[in-house]
């Protein structure tokens, strides 16, 4: 008996609780009709259409061997609002699984990638083979400037291009160029640890162009470039400093045991332009700052590097130390950061 009661019980409180399946039903297609309202109100967007345009023009000129036309480029593919380093950007989902695009809403942005090239070109990959390039540099950068060219892009003023054959590893074990613009300042570059804030293209030897990335103005410049610090100011201020980056919180957590050792410069200091992380800064510490999107500001500095070489004893020995580097402001002589290997 009283099992029929909790029954009842439950049923009443069911249909309490829960709408009736034609309210369900009503909410779901008001929901459906507000999601197709939303995405008229995207395609409607210039920048869709630009998107769109880009997609129909360039990617039958890049890859004609691929068969494609203008008129199969299908107009119908959804877009998605994403973000790069929180900058708004609309990207085509892969057409076919063959092709992404991805443009900024509001900076220069602009990413097209041939997945199937790609995959091709790692499957073509032999593994432990030193590939030869059949390219001389000269011969890959004018390839470079043809795919700009293609792309219809253009390098903005004081932007710097270095070219290379393979990738990082110690094998090149497919022909693959790398052409890389980065912006400078007055010939200085960005810190090695910042970002991808450059234009680049990849482009295979016998295949083409496989992808291509122009990450523009996210990055402020500097306000000053006043070099009021000379290197041997630089070099002194962040020896002072550099034993507190050994006994920062940062370092005791991610290199636990290691916090001991004889810190010896490694080279002259080195003029970059540096997103200050006022790491030795309690208050104002944005270390890590790479993980909350474009910084406010960037500095002109000096880059001190040291070696910190680990005593045997030490909980953790590493063979050739590890690196720290100390950002001394090049016009105020504040230390603006550091980081760490």
């Amino acid at each position: 008996m009283k099992l029929r009661y909790w029954l009842i019980a439950v049923i009443i409180l069911t249909a309490i609780v829960l709408p009736p399946a034609h309210i369900l039903h009503r909410r779901h297609a008001v929901r459906k009709r507000d999601e197709v309202q939303a995405l008229e109100e995207v395609r409607k967007d210039d920048l869709y259409l630009q998107v769109q345009d880009k997609m129909s023009r360039l990617v039958p000129r890049i890859w004609p061997d691929m068969g494609w036309t203008e008129e199969e480029i299908p107009a119908r593919e959804i877009f998605r609002v994403r973000t790069i380093y929180r900058v708004p950007c609309y990207a085509m989902l892969p057409i076919r699984g063959r092709f992404h695009i991805i443009l900024g809403v509001e900076h220069d942005i602009f990413v097209i990638v041939n997945m199937e090239m790609r995959e091709e070109i790692e499957r073509r990959r032999v593994a432990g083979k030193e590939q030869v390039p059949s390219l001389t540099i000269s011969e890959a950068i004018e390839r470079a400037h043809l795919y700009l060219k293609l792309l219809e892009e253009e390098i903005p003023p004081d932007y710097a291009l270095r070219v290379w054959y393979g990738s990082d590893g110690a094998v090149i074990s497919h022909p693959v160029w790398w052409a890389v613009w980065q912006p400078t300042v007055n010939g200085v570059y960005f810190e090695e640890n910042t970002p991808d804030i450059t234009i680049s293209l990849r482009f295979h030897e016998e295949l083409g162009l496989a992808s291509y990335h122009r990450l523009v103005g996210i990055y402020p410049m500097p306000e000053s470039t006043d070099i009021r610090i000379s290197p041997a100011e630089a070099a002194k201020k962040a020896a002072e400093l550099a034993p507190k980056v050994l006994s920062s919180e940062y370092y005791r957590s991610i290199r636990a045991g290691v916090v001991n050792g004889t810190i010896k410069l490694m080279e002259n200091p080195v003029l970059v332009l540096f997103e200050p992380n006022w790491m030795l800064d309690r208050r104002r510490s944005r270390f890590l700052i790479n993980l909350h999107g474009p910084p406010e500001e960037t500095r002109l500095s000096w880059r001190v590097s040291f070696r910190v070489d680990v005593k045997e004893d030490d909980k953790w020995h590493f063979s050739g130390g590890r690196i720290i580097d100390v950002f001394i402001d090049a016009k105020t002589g504040e230390c603006v950061g550091a980081n760490f290997d």
